[in-house]
This record gives C-alpha cells, sequence and structure tokens, in this order.
C-alpha cells in the first residue's frame, strides 16, 4: 500500500450493523492496507501468512505481486467521480484504491500502510458502529472494502454499491480528515502502551539488577575518554537505569495529549453533518474496545491541522534513542577486547564474529541497537518535517508521521528485548582487569591534593608517567612529601557518594523542614542521618519497631553506603537530645518509577522513638518533617506506611494530625 494513501475503505470512518460491520471488518486484511493484526516477524512470513497480500496488480501491469489465475482473468466493475475502472472479482477494495495502486506505485509491497493503523481503523469502525446503532440511524459500513462485504454477506452484487453505498452510507458523519487523525492516536497508544512502554521497564529492571551485583566492584572512572577518579561499576550502570527512568516518564508523558480523539471534526474541524454528541460517544466506545481511555479533543480544529502530540511521542522516542545508543555504545567500549582492548565487561557469545578471523566474537548486540537507535533519529527527522506541514485547516503528512512513529516504537521495542536477552542478562565483569586498569591509573593522584596541593599533584602525576614509577616513587623522587606522609595519607580507591566527607549527613540539610525545628523541644536537633550514628544509638531506637539483632559497625556502613548510592529515594532523619545521642528516627522511600498517574509517591514509614521521651511529640514531628522532605523532592504526596500491629503507635505520633493517608502493609 502506498504510504501516500490508504485504500479508500480504510481511510474514512463509518459504521454498520453489528453484525455486518464484524464480517466485513474480519475483511480487512484483504484490503491493500493491511499487514493483519498479527505480527510477521519477516517479509517473508508476512508472504506465507496473508497470501492474498501479495496478489496486487496495478492499472499500468508494470507489477504483479503474485498475481492469481482467477485475478489476472476475472473482474468486476466499480465506479467513482472519474468513471469505470476493473477491479480483480476477488478483492473487496474499489475504484479510488484501484487507481491509487497505479498512481502510488511506490516500493510496493514493501512499504504499506502499518498494521496499527489499519487495527485501529477497524476499531474506530466497530465503535462508530455502535454509536450510531445507538443513535438510530441505521446500518453504515468500511467505505468500498466494508461495502463490498457488506454487499456480499447481504446477498448483492459487489461493486453496485447497492445496498451499503461505500459514500452515503459508509463515509455518514465522517470524513478522512478527522478519521484518519483519530486512527493514528489510537495505533499510537496501543503501541506504545503495549509494546515499547512493557520492553522499556523491562530492560531498565534488568540494568538494575546489575546495578546490585555491581556495588562493590571499584573501578577507573574515564572523562574526555582519559583516565578519571575511581567510582564502582554499579555506579556507572546506575546512571544507565537513571537515563531509562526518565525516559518511562518521557513516553508516559506523551500519552494524555495522544489520548484526544479528532472523530467528529468532520471536514475542517466544524463537525459539518455530523451531530451533537457523536465524538463523546465515539471515544467512549473506543475506550470500552480497548480497555484504555481516550477522550474527544476539546479542540477539533488543532487536532485536524496539526499534529503535535506525534511529533511530541516521536520526539520522546528520538530521545530514548540517545539514551540507549550511549548505554550500548559504553558498553561495547567496556567490552572491547578480549586481550588488547579495554576488556572490563564480558559480554556474551552469540554467534561467530567473523568469516576470515578465526574464533572472533562482535558485539553484535550493541551495533544491532545503536543501528536501531540511527534509524528512529532519522524517522523523528520526517515526523519533525511533517508536523511542520500542516496549511491552514489540515496537515496532509499523515501518513509518514504516523508510519515512522509506529515504526519508531516497534524497532526500539523489539530492539530492547534483544539487548535485554542477549546481552544484559549474560553480562559479567572482567573483575581482575578491572582490578588492573585502576591500580595503575594515575588519577588516584588526585587524592594527595589536599595534602600537598593540586600544582604538586599533577607535577606527581606527570612525572610517574613520563618515567613509568608509581605515585609513591615518583612522589619521593619529587621530595612531595616524606614516605611517612605518604603512608599516613594513603592514596585511596574507594569511591566517595557525592564527593561527600565519610561522616557527612545522607542528604542536603536544606531539607529540613524550618517549622519543624522552631517546634522541637530546646537542645533538641533534627537531622539527616549520619554513618556515626551507629555510636549515638541509631539502631537501639529503630529497635522500638523492628527485630534489627546484631549487627556491626562495619555491616552498618556497608548499608550506609548502599543507601548513599540511592540518596534520590531513600532519605533518613534522626532527632538528638541535648546530649546528640538519637532518640527518634524515620525514613522516607520515594517511588520513582512512576507507576502512579500524577507522579512520584513519598513512602514514610519506620518512625520510632525512644520510649524514654514520650509526650514530647517527637513522632508527629518526624512525620511532618519527612512530608517537607517528600515535597521538596518532587513527591505529589506522602503515604503514612505501617503494619496493623504498629497503628497504635502511629495513631499516638499524630499522623492524623499530619493530614497523611495511612496504608497498611502485611
Amino acid at each position: 500500500m502506498p504510504v501516500g494513501r490508504i485504500s479508500a475503505g480504510a481511510s474514512r470512518a463509518s459504521t454498520s450493523s453489528p453484525a455486518v460491520a464484524r464480517s466485513a471488518l474480519a475483511c480487512a486484511a484483504r484490503s491493500p492496507a493491511s499487514l493483519g493484526c498479527r505480527r510477521a516477524l519477516s517479509t517473508n512470513s508476512r508472504q506465507l501468512q496473508f497470501p492474498r497480500l501479495q496478489s496486487l496488480n496495478t492499472i499500468s501491469g508494470k507489477r504483479a505481486f503474485g498475481t492469481t489465475a482467477r485475478m489476472a482473468s476475472e473482474t468486476r466493475v466499480e465506479t467513482d467521480a472519474f468513471g469505470e475502472i476493473e477491479v480483480p472479482a476477488d478483492k473487496y477494495w474499489g475504484a479510488q484504491t484501484q487507481r491509487s495502486l497505479g498512481n502510488f506505485d511506490i516500493n510496493q509491497p514493501q512499504d504499506r500502510m502499518p498494521e496499527g493503523v489499519v487495527k485501529a481503523f477497524g476499531i474506530l469502525k466497530g465503535a462508530a458502529a455502535t454509536v450510531n446503532m445507538k443513535f438510530g440511524l441505521g446500518t453504515r459500513s468500511f467505505t468500498s472494502v466494508i461495502s463490498n462485504r457488506a454487499i456480499e454477506i447481504l446477498g448483492g452484487k459487489m461493486g453496485s454499491k447497492k445496498p451499503v453505498h461505500p459514500n452515503d452510507h459508509v463515509n455518514m458523519s465522517a470524513s478522512s480528515n478527522d478519521s484518519f487523525p483519530t486512527a493514528m492516536h489510537i495505533a499510537a497508544v496501543l503501541e506504545l502502551e503495549g509494546a515499547l512502554l512493557p520492553s522499556l521497564k523491562s530492560l531498565r529492571d534488568a540494568l538494575q539488577v546489575k546495578v546490585e551485583n555491581f556495588e562493590k566492584i571499584i573501578k577507573i572512572g574515564r572523562t574526555h575518554l582519559q583516565d578519571a577518579t575511581p567510582l564502582t561499576l554499579g555506579q556507572e550502570f546506575s546512571g544507565y537505569v537513571a537515563q531509562l527512568d526518565r525516559n518511562i516518564e518521557r513516553v508516559q508523558n506523551s500519552l494524555p495529549h495522544l489520548r484526544y480523539l479528532a472523530q467528529g471534526g468532520t471536514a475542517v474541524g466544524t463537525g459539518l453533518n455530523t451531530f451533537k454528541g457523536f465524538d463523546e460517544a465515539i471515544a467512549a466506545e473506543v475506550t470500552k474496545m480497548t480497555g484504555t481511555e481516550f477522550k474527544t479533543a476539546p479542540n477539533k480544529f488543532e487536532v485536524l491541522a496539526a499534529h503535535d502530540a506525534i511529533v511530541e511521542a516521536s520526539g520522546s522516542l528520538n530521545t530514548l534513542a540517545c539514551s540507549l545508543f550511549k548505554i550500548a555504545q559504553d558498553i561495547r567500549y567496556l567490552g572491547s577486547g578480549p586481550r588488547c582492548g579495554l576488556g572490563e565487561l564480558i559480554l556474551p557469545e552469540n554467534e561467530p564474529g567473523s568469516s576470515i578471523m578465526p574464533g572472533k566474537v562482535n558485539p553484535t548486540q550493541c551495533e544491532s541497537l545503536t543501528m536501531i537507535c540511527s534509524q528512529v533519529m532519522g524517522n523523528h527527522v520526517a515526523a519533525t518535517v511533517g508536523g511542520m506541514n500542516g496549511q491552514f485547516e489540515l496537515n496532509v503528512f499523515k501518513p509518514v508521521m504516523i508510519r515512522n512513529l509506529l515504526h519508531s516504537s516497534r524497532i526500539l521495542s523489539d530492539g530492547m528485548k534483544s539487548f535485554e536477552k542477549n546481552l544484559v542478562h549474560g553480562l559479567e565483569a572482567n573483575e581482575p582487569r578491572i582490578n588492573s586498569l585502576l591500580h595503575e591509573s594515575l588519577m588516584l593522584v588526585t587524592c594527595l591534593n589536599p595534602v600537598i596541593g593540586y600544582d604538586m599533584a599533577s607535577k606527581v602525576a606527570k612525572n610517574a608517567h613520563k618515567k613509568g614509577l608509581t605515585l609513591k616513587q615518583s612522589a619521593m623522587e619529587l621530595q612531595a612529601l616524606s614516605e611517612e606522609d605518604f603512608d599516613t595519607h594513603p592514596i585511596s580507591i574507594k569511591p566517595t557518594m557525592n564527593s561527600q566527607p565519610d561522616d557527612a549527613p545522607l542528604f542536603s540539610t536544606s531539607l529540613i523542614s524550618p517549622e519543624v525545628v522552631a517546634v522541637l523541644p530546646e537542645g533538641y536537633t533534627i537531622r539527616p542521618v549520619r554513618r556515626s550514628d551507629y555510636k549515638r544509638g541509631f539502631l537501639d531506637v529503630l529497635r522500638v519497631l523492628t527485630t534489627v539483632g546484631d549487627i556491626t559497625e562495619e555491616q552498618w556502613s556497608q548499608r550506609f553506603d548502599w543507601i548513599s548510592a540511592r540518596n534520590d529515594e531513600y532519605y533518613l532523619l534522626v532527632i538528638c537530645d541535648n546530649t546528640d545521642r538519637v532518640v527518634g528516627t524515620g525514613s522516607l522511600i520515594v517511588e520513582r518509577k512512576f507507576i502512579h498517574s500524577l507522579g512520584m509517591v513519598g513512602h514514610i514509614e519506620d518512625i520510632a522513638v525512644d520510649q524514654s521521651q514520650q509526650g514530647k511529640k517527637l513522632g508527629l514531628r518526624l512525620i511532618q518533617a519527612l512530608d517537607y522532605v517528600a515535597a521538596n523532592v518532587g513527591c505529589y504526596k506522602s503515604i503514612l506506611d505501617c503494619s496493623e500491629h504498629n497503628e497504635g503507635f502511629y495513631l499516638k505520633c499524630g499522623f492524623k494530625r499530619a493530614g497523611l493517608e495511612m496504608a497498611h502493609y502485611y
């Protein structure tokens, strides 16, 4: 099917009686626009699955894709405003489609209208049939395709336009100007929700597993492709996870505008030849049929003349492509080798890599994903050009825009599935190589900056590089400091969290509520938890609610590092008395997966107050302070989580006075 035109039957919204509509719509796969509602994995499999699709013939006779003998010998006459034309007898399309097959003989049969659009038109036709029957407007049908199938069912002669006329009946109260953009939006929402987002979330979760597996593996960092200071491999991968989290948000944020349907605007947006309530009823019926929400567009002129929602959605996929390209490129470089590259990652070996170099294995999953991303970027350019080409009351670049959006979504979805299955799950760290490169790096000299100053540290590094010395040997040679001082200030390869001192607060004190500070008992303070709070009784207070058990200071320190690495998700507060001993604590966990339609939710939990502090309202102050933190990090609401066993304690803390919702967990 030419991209420039869908079949006359598939380009106009229409309705029919339910029985006729079901049978007629089932024949959509026989139209040249259709690829069927089931996906095929390749061009060859599509030929096997839908043999009728290959029997297209053009008026000029230049191409005959598997033309059947019956098609070559049997035809019927169809008519339109241009007169009569012969149509293959075994095809349901009409005169306009037959003319289009000759007028737009462009890269057929490969470039046809996407199957998602055909499916969306089927949904729209079914919705319109139901709505019009409810309004008592009689039978209406899928322009020429549905018209001919309806005629066949009713015992008439195909091509006669009796008793079901493709325009008077099938296209009643509708225009391709409003039905095509309606189908575009239906197809886009179903594709993004049903394929792309599940693949994206699954890849995100698979990378999160690697973050946790790699969290203790310290490696050398790189900036400008040069050695930099250390970090953990888990921290490096956490950046990838955060990228995908933001991309999930972007795609989800593009959906609300795609849910607006143009149906009911007819030719230019005024609703000519339709009736009041048709647009709202169509949106409601499409919602019912698809199981996902659609609304009638509040301004039909905008959704006919411009397709900014399509450009926006394509833009979110373009950004996702940029992120995936970076992730795949990093993994490809980190896995380069196996002996003469960086070699920090061991990539799964899926297939032989060379027809001439025995034993070679290539990072083909990375290469595939980056090529997919390149195609998506190209698709977005064309969609952008299409979006700016609406003239006056209509944008006619609709087919190329929706084709590119659906194509981008599908190849990204498939590409992410393949990348996750064939690379991420089997990805391993080459720890001996990582450790070797880490200890060879001269950028560890950065740790000496506070001791000998930047200029001398720079000289030590350059001298070591020039002469092949260790940093210690170079420092001794330049007399930057004594051997004793060097050993007193060992160069640390332990990555710091956000470059904070070892006993720094878990997060910025700017998130502490001034109102809560003002009403604390005299001499009491409230602040983020610190590593040293282990010695101030933090765990003893937590035992008020939780069986903590015996935890060594080293175990606590490891736990603190784990929390620090996720300091945009975990916020722990403590209240200290006038002796600086911890007497109360509470935590906030930010739900960043955006499972809530309005955004992030803050979960307040583990409110614990020392038994000696009764009557001082410390529990209430902790709840208020954590709610303040939640509001200032972007949560749209806070929920107080507790078990039924502890509900009485929370009541004493005063959660109702804090005005929060309570949720039980078991």
